[in-house]
């Protein structure tokens, strides 16, 4: 899957993905989206904890990779596009 496809489909949705991590090969599954419009809405604000950036984050992502908010963690997570089962 490519990066423009994944976004398509979080920008729309609460998905959970699968993935193999890179670091340790081991499966992880996460709860995300980055759905603009639920993540700013009332609910998404107290409910998903979700809170605004202002500046980029403090490294540089990957090509392939997407900035995603992760709804169990509440915080920011890189997924790797290309490997991603939704």
């Amino acid at each position: 899957m490519t990066v423009g496809e994944l976004k398509s489909i979080t920008d729309e949705n609460v998905v959970i993905l699968q993935f193999i991590k890179k670091t340790d090969g081991k499966l992880r599954i996460m709860t995300c989206t980055t759905c603009y419009p639920l993540l700013t809405s009332n609910e998404g604000l107290m409910r998903l904890h979700f809170r605004k950036t202002y500046n980029d984050p403090p490294y540089n992502p990957l090509p392939d990779n997407l900035i995603v908010w992760d709804i169990i963690k509440e915080d920011y997570r890189q997924i790797p596009a290309n490997r991603v089962r939704i």
